[in-house]
């Protein structure tokens, strides 16, 4: 038996195999859509034959397209004729159509059946392909087919077109040139129409043609100022103008500087410390402002800080204006302008103000201490924004436990307060604001707590000695120290120093006996009966006549004397060399040595001095030589340096002698040469006459 294998009656070139069972099998592999068919299995044998048949279908892309004819001959329309091929197992859903330009860099879908009927505007020259998009695969595109298109004219015009004058005399039109791609034939350019707008009679459109096609501006000048204009921009190739009308742009010329300042420039309102609101007079013509009415221009500057300018632009429809920012009790100058587009005014009449006070800002750095057990420290810095004169400062003593609350005022100098009469042992809340002329300042809160009832810790101090007279006590407070302390001294009786408040640590004993024994005892107080005192500190004061004479402060006044002087004469030392250096320079012989041996190296040795010896009595030197003697210095040396500044000026006028005979010479050996060349002359045009007369 013969097993032959077919697909739509072609045989196969695969054949089957025999499985153990004596069944012939078929196996294909690596199939696509174009595999699909009826294949059979056809038996042969010596008496007969059996056919078996199978319709077998292989689900793929379908097959691409076959372009029949692609016309592009319409210009702006592209006719492409193909035809579908193998479905390939399921049905088609639509065909594309992708273009390429010559200038393009990549395929562009053109067309599709679900947009059927779009005209497509095509370049010069165009390749086309068509593909056959099938859920969820797609052909491979067809073989792509040229397509040129024949010149036509410009199917768009430029875009964005807007016209604006730079100067008071000129108008400027801009666009977006054209693409290579659409010019659709050679020798593009651009029309360009404009006239201006009149309300009594409409002007004549003026035209030109810039001839550059990838310019995207234009100049047009000796327009009148800021005047309405009509514009229009058209594409032009070698085929004629653009297919569609030009769309038509409203511009304008030039602005120039504004004819009118604001008038009548005022103070309407104080707001606040920091806020004021100014007015001015509306303009008496809209025209006189030549251009683009943006708005006014609004300046102030604190009248001492007049470079510290700060601007605001106001806008048209407005007069009045708002300035914030400002400081309080302030002097102030403003001014106003008007602006268009291009150009300002001249401002408008200088308006001075001064600002109001305001209530100032918090205190800054509010501290409060449990100082003893019926008293409070609060201590605080002046606002960073005062915003006006202080008057003072409020404080808030509130009883947490009982809800009293107890005010008091202080002036502006005082920055701290000592509370002495509070309850033990209880919660208060201190409260600390500032008062100008213009009000209150907000309240800053601080919590703490007094000590119990107990007696105060005896006082800690440190003395100093500041004269023989005078001793400076230093108090360190502890924390449940009392709030005032007091002092004695001891020679022969006590003395008692006025008591010392909180915050102040340091005072000074004054009046004391030189070289005398003291004893000293601090006393810390806790209201009227709660007293601690503390140890007695023995102390002696300096004599002036047992002083050393070389303390350390005098020995380092000293040295800082010395180090200033020694500073101060260095200085006139090297200003003295200086001024030494400069005179010597200017008129001594440093200088005319320089001279000398410049005039020695440009006309060389010729200068011989005389000068004194201890053998002959005179003595002969070079012009070096001569320049060292010079340098040792002598009485004459007025009489040499004049010597030699004559001989010089002696050698430099025979040099100068000597160039001009040399001239001469030059001069007359060049007259001879000439005359004898004239005589030669002469004498070969009488030979000539006397051969000529031979000859006759």
């Amino acid at each position: 038996m013969e097993y032959v294998w077919t697909r739509n009656a072609k045989r196969m070139e695969q054949n089957g195999r025999m499985d153990a069972d004596g069944t012939n099998v078929l196996e294909m592999s690596k199939l696509r859509g174009k595999n699909s068919g009826r294949i059979e299995c056809s038996v042969i044998t010596e008496v007969d034959v059996k056919t078996a048949s199978v319709e077998l279908m292989v689900r793929d892309v379908p097959e691409p397209p076959e372009v029949l004819r692609v016309d592009c001959s319409s210009g702006r329309h592209a006719l492409v004729v193909w035809r579908r091929r193998a479905e390939n197992g399921a049905p088609l859903s639509h065909f594309t159509v992708d273009a390429l330009g010559t200038r393009d860099a990549n395929w562009q879908k053109v067309w599709e059946e679900k947009v059927a009927g779009q005209n497509t505007e095509m370049d010069k020259r165009t390749m086309f392909k068509a593909a056959i998009p099938l859920a969820p695969w797609a052909s491979a595109p067809s073989a792509s087919v040229p397509c040129a298109t024949p010149p036509d004219v410009p199917f768009s015009n430029p875009m964005e077109v807007h016209a604006q004058g730079t100067e008071p005399d000129n108008l400027v039109i801009r666009w977006t040139p054209l693409a290579r791609n659409v010019w659709n034939a050679p020798g593009l350019k651009y029309l360009m129409r404009y006239r201006q707008m009149d309300d009594s009679a409409p002007a004549d459109w003026h035209e030109f043609f810039v001839e550059d096609p990838f310019a995207n501006q234009t100049t047009i000048r000796e327009q009148p100022t800021f005047r309405p204009f009509l514009v229009q921009v058209r594409a032009v190739n070698s085929r004629g103008f653009s297919a569609i009308e030009p769309e038509t742009v409203l511009g304008w010329s030039g602005e120039d500087v504004p004819l009118e300042a604001p008038r009548g420039l005022r103070l309407v309102a104080h707001r606040n410390h920091s806020t004021v609101e100014l007015g001015w007079e509306e303009l008496k013509s809209a025209s006189s402002v030549r251009g683009h009415f943006v708005g006014f221009r609004l300046d102030h500057w604190p009248s001492v800080r007049p470079f510290l300018i700060t601007s605001q632009i106001v806008p048209n429809i407005s007069t009045v204006a708002t300035i914030s920012g400002l400081q309080a009790l302030t002097n102030y100058e403003a001014k106003v302008c008007v602006l268009n587009g291009q150009y300002e005014s001249e401002g408008s009449n200088l308006l001075k103000f001064t600002t109001i006070e305001g209530a100032p800002s918090k205190v800054h750095n509010l501290r409060v201490h449990s100082v003893g057990s019926r008293s409070l420290l609060a201590t605080w810095e002046p606002p960073l924004h005062p915003n006006g004169n202080l008057r003072g400062f409020y404080l808030a003593f509130e009883n947490l436990s009982s809800g009293f609350t107890e005010e008091t005022f202080v002036l502006r100098r005082q920055l701290f307060y000592l509370h002495e009469s509070l309850s033990p042992e209880t919660p208060f809340r201190v409260a600390v604001w500032a008062e100008t002329g213009g009000g209150e300042g907000p309240r800053t809160w601080r919590n703490t707590r007094t000590w119990p009832l107990r007696d105060p810790d005896p006082p800690l101090f440190s003395v100093r000695s500041l004269s023989p007279t005078v001793l400076r006590v230093r108090w360190f407070p502890s924390g449940n120290a009392s709030s005032a302390a007091h002092w004695r001294m001891h020679t022969d009786q006590w003395h008692q120093t006025v008591p010392i408040v909180l915050p102040q640590v340091v005072f000074d004993l004054r009046n004391l006996a030189e070289g005398t024994d003291y004893v000293l005892i601090g006393e810390a107080r806790e209201g009227p009966k709660r007293r601690r005192a503390s140890e007695a500190l023995n102390i002696r004061t300096e004599s002036s006549r047992g002083r050393p004479p070389f303390s350390k402060e005098r020995l380092r006044s000293a040295a800082w004397f010395l180090a200033v002087l020694i500073a101060c004469a260095l200085t006139f030392a090297l200003l003295a060399v200086a001024c030494v250096v400069a005179q010597r320079n200017a008129d001594g012989i440093p200088l005319g040595f320089m001279a000398f041996r410049r005039r020695e190296k440009r006309f060389g040795p010729a200068l011989r001095f005389r000068t004194p010896s201890s053998s002959t009595g005179e003595e002969e030197l070079g012009p070096a030589d001569a320049l060292d003697w010079l340098a040792e210095g002598s009485e004459v040396h007025k009489r040499f340096l004049a010597e030699a500044q004559r001989r010089l000026s002696g050698a430099m006028d025979s040099k100068e002698r000597e160039k001009r005979q040399k001239t001469r010479e030059k001069g007359e050996r060049d007259n001879a040469v000439g005359e004898s060349k004239t005589e030669k002359e002469e004498r070969e045009k009488e030979q000539q006459k006397q051969t000529s007369r031979n000859g006759e």
